[in-house]
């Protein structure tokens, strides 16, 4: 079953409002950090916290207007069928320009509640296709003029991911109507076009890897599909075969060169960096909602531990960061990576504790981590 039948499959109870995964949800990991994304953002106050690290949700009142979707760092909200169906849908026909805009714009591909309810990891699958035109209404004026905090979120995401250079040259947005880019033919015979040009059906436009999960990261695997595509067609094959480049600059990510030789944009994931204050604890690991943080053993008898993250999995939200005792992880940042689906490894003087074999300092006197020697004593 590929990825979208599995996830329809999943959504048939939750036709008609998104649903939470609570065992995603940054609140329901831990209680020091609250988080009140999904609360702050939803216009109808669907969502509550009783009480630290509980969550509770009243989906009568959910008009499905996809916010807390969007919102949500952890994607720890999936998007409802219906609402899924439609982004869906528009991304695996458009092999261009798209326009889209709210009910206060004018006629567009795609229209919706509210523009900011599309993910910003949507948003760059269909900047990558062609240029993306977004039109609102006077949002100072619109009774849901709270809403335009979510489509400034999500533009500020867009355009880290793209760089300022693409940003300005692939998503446009603007209030007037007569700015819009202008059509030479119908939107029948626009979708006639593209069936045309591609031959290929929605579900052979958008594959995804065998291990991806139908879950509120649906749009970030899609994403990353296209992100490999994009370097796939855009550079030059000897490039490959040369991933260091002196122009890359001190921080070693690779210099991209596409055909014609031109820069190819700069795609950015934004996502946490390890320093050299990481002791390997597993605090990090433990808790992040994506599974995004690992840890290995360095070669037999080496005093050496690695920790590494898996950009494509991490979903930028934060909190390995904010709970991390020694500051080991910084805070999330724009960051390019080629291939993006590499583990980024980080290398941890250390030694194994002779009990449990979990890493303590390389320079620590004894054999036993902190956990045992108290295990011990209490004995």
């Amino acid at each position: 079953m590929s990825l979208w039948q599995e996830y329809l499959t999943r959504k048939l109870v939750f036709e008609s409002h998104p649903s939470l995964n609570e065992k995603h949800c940054l609140n329901h990991l831990q209680t020091r950090h609250p988080c009140t994304a999904c609360i702050d953002i939803c216009p109808e106050n669907v969502f509550s916290m009783p009480h630290p690290g509980s969550m509770e949700t009243d989906w009568d009142l959910c008009t499905d207007c996809g916010l807390c979707v969007s919102i949500c760092p952890a994607r720890a909200v999936s998007p409802a069928r219906l609402q899924a169906e439609k982004l869906y849908a528009c991304a695996s026909h458009c092999t261009g320009d798209i326009i889209i805009s709210c009910k206060s714009g004018s006629v567009s591909d795609l229209t919706l509640e509210n523009p900011g309810a599309i993910p910003w990891e949507l948003l760059c699958f269909l900047a990558l296709q062609g240029i993306v035109t977004i039109v609102t209404g006077s949002c100072p004026d619109c009774e849901k003029k709270t809403c335009r905090s979510s489509l400034d979120q999500t533009l500020a995401q867009t355009r880290a991911f793209l760089g300022d250079e693409m940003y300005r040259s692939r998503i446009h947005c603007t209030q007037d109507p007569a700015s819009l880019p202008s059509r030479l033919y119908t939107r029948r015979e626009a979708m006639s076009l593209a069936l045309r040009r591609t031959g290929r059906t929605a579900s052979a436009l958008l594959p995804v890897p065998p291990d991806s999960v139908p879950d509120g990261t649906l749009w970030r695997q899609l994403l990353l599909y296209r992100v490999k595509q994009f370097y796939t067609d855009s550079e030059d094959p000897e490039a490959l075969e040369k991933r260091k480049d002196p122009s890359a600059g001190p921080s070693g990510n690779p210099a991209v060169k596409s055909k014609s030789g031109a820069p190819v944009p700069a795609l950015r994931w934004t996502i946490p960096q390890f320093s050299a204050s990481c002791t390997a604890c597993g605090i990090c690991m433990r808790m992040c909602p994506s599974g995004a943080l690992l840890r290995a053993p360095g070669p037999e008898g080496s005093a050496r531990f690695y920790t590494a993250l898996l950009p494509h999995k991490c979903t930028g939200c934060g909190l390995c960061s904010r709970v991390c005792p020694v500051q080991g992880m910084l805070a999330p940042s724009p960051v390019r990576l080629n291939p993006v689906d590499r583990p980024i490894l980080h290398a941890v003087a250390a030694k194994s504790c002779s009990r449990c074999r979990e890493p303590i300092p390389a320079d620590s006197g004894s054999d036993l981590c902190d956990r045992c020697r108290a295990e011990l004593k209490s004995v």
